[in-house]
């Protein structure tokens, strides 16, 4: 793996990319919700749902511990809900996990970031701010008075990109990473919760999350010092508590090097989105696709083709490096999004150069699974979908597999799709399309598998949207076959009802 990264990623490592030996995986590392108790359960409206969800609770909880162990420095970065950073039971655990931490260590630095949403969200951060210390004077009125929490909300291009980046790190030595966001009765503790997964790491992998959370400051500090605000291109905004009257904007955060204390491999890598310059210049690293037709939407394609983009995306990089690989299996929201009217949300229609890997792969005849939740005509999923229908995918794939080949490849190169492929919707228990609120099942997991020893997780979609994002590919064999018995393995048993492509089987409805 080393040589490999090495290889494919531009040279901004120690800001945006890092590869580091010696970490932990935790009792407990891999967090899956509705949670593994709920694959095919029986009672799984009752045990699962309703603020039920066991996979819920085991997060929130761990986010109060992870927040709790601290000793000097707390990083949380997330996606807000309208103007709430966190809310139900994360936020309960939040405030449960500042409380205890303020008792133990009352001088700490409590940074919380969330993307803004366009054009929605003003005062995203004074608002929350405002409720989260409310919260906590009702349960330690000292606590409220003088914990360093500092706030900020960015949209670093209008419409286009916001920070997507979900961290609870703490310290460099613990880290929460993954797809979740913060979300308890919207998401994750109602009547349909979503499918999604995060992982706890710790070790050096989780200095890397501070660094993150460092280059997503920088800007907000900057921009709100030089910008008048709301900035219809570029917004940000900042707000403190009354511990930090001294501190005009937060510091950056070095933490101490943290021993190796195991053997566990993790490339940390984020990505800018739109409008904000990684350090790098040297865009002769890219390497554009050949052209696709239908890719784009209807603006200038940067996503695909733009050399700018790619440097400051280097996860883009790596994932496409991984993906080249003897077997793959994608757990994923989307892998293709519709066009938007907005200027710049949806930059394109898909990744060129990801469907081109999975085109390769089937051409040689790898073994590709690929997972995602329920298109948007096939099932109301409350926008946990951004594609039309299942079968757009193998009708994107099978002209990426002929570009090179034979007259009569389309033939052929169906033929290998059907017999190497396998393709279907989320279900988290056979016969059951929908919860019994009538809500389509969904999925927000940003993960792979490949070659059952390497795999990823984070808060990076493999659909085009420029966003801030950041996530770990861990390369461990016993860590990668739990993922697999754990997670992937129940998500295809149940989801495979809804398979539209299953090699296993010969089911190929693709017409």
């Amino acid at each position: 793996m080393p040589r490999l990264f090495c290889a494919s990623l531009p040279p901004t490592a120690s800001s945006l990319w890092a590869l580091v030996q010696g970490n932990v995986l935790p009792d407990g590392w891999l967090l899956q919700s509705p949670g593994a108790e709920c694959w095919g359960n029986p009672n799984i409206e009752s045990d699962c749902a309703q603020s039920n969800a066991p996979g819920t609770r085991d997060l929130a909880h761990r986010i109060r511990d992870v927040i709790a162990s601290a000793n000097e420095w707390v990083d949380i970065t997330t996606l807000p809900s309208k103007t709430d950073m966190a809310t139900g039971i994360f936020q309960d655990n939040i405030v449960q996990g500042l409380v205890a931490l303020f008792k133990k260590t009352p001088n700490a630095t409590i940074r919380i970031l969330g993307g803004r949403c366009p054009g929605l969200c003003n005062g995203v951060a004074s608002d929350y701010l405002g409720k989260l210390m409310h919260q906590i004077s009702l349960v330690d009125a000292k606590a409220a008075q003088n914990l360093r929490i500092f706030v900020a909300a960015i949209e670093p291009m209008h419409a286009v990109s916001w920070n997507h980046a979900k961290i609870v790190a703490a310290d460099g030595v613990n880290a929460i990473v993954g797809g979740h966001n913060l979300y308890g009765p919207e998401a994750y503790d109602n009547d349909h919760p979503i499918t999604d997964v995060s992982m706890h790491v710790q070790g050096p992998a989780a200095a890397m999350s501070h660094s993150m959370a460092n280059s997503l400051w920088t800007y907000a500090c900057a921009a709100k010092t030089a910008l008048p605000v709301p900035n219809m291109l570029v917004h940000a905004e900042f707000a403190r508590s009354t511990g930090t009257a001294r501190s005009p904007c937060p510091q950056s955060y070095s933490p101490p090097k943290v021993p190796a204390g195991g053997s566990v491999s993790i490339l940390a890598v984020g990505g800018l989105g739109r409008n904000m310059a990684s350090l790098d210049n040297d865009t002769s690293v890219f390497v554009s696709p050949r052209p696709a037709k239908g890719a784009a939407c209807p603006q200038n394609d940067t996503f695909n083709y733009g050399a700018r983009y790619a440097l400051d995306n280097p996860d883009w990089a790596a994932i496409l490096a991984v993906l080249n690989a003897a077997s793959i299996f994608l757990s994923q929201q989307d892998i293709l999004r519709v066009c938007l009217a907005s200027t710049g949300i949806s930059p394109a229609k898909w990744s060129v150069r990801l469907i081109d890997v999975i085109a390769q792969k089937l051409w040689q005849g790898v073994s590709v699974t690929i997972v995602v939740s329920t298109p948007m005509d096939e099932g109301n999923t409350r926008g946990y979908s951004v594609m039309r229908k299942l079968v757009d995918i193998p009708h994107v794939v099978l002209p990426r597999m002929c570009l090179s080949q034979a007259a009569d490849c389309p033939a052929r190169a169906r033929r290998k799709l059907c017999a190497f492929l396998k393709l279907a919707s989320v279900r988290v228990a056979h016969d059951m399309p929908t919860w019994k609120s009538g809500f389509a099942t969904a999925l927000q997991s940003k993960v792979f598998l490949v070659d059952d020893a390497v795999f990823f997780v984070a808060s990076r979609n493999l659909y085009p949207a420029p966003l801030q994002e950041f996530g770990f590919i861990v390369e461990d064999a016993i860590a990668a076959q739990h993922l697999k018995a754990a997670y992937l393995d129940p998500l295809w048993e149940f989801s495979s009802d809804s398979a539209i492509v299953d090699a296993d089987t010969g089911k190929c409805e693709i017409a």
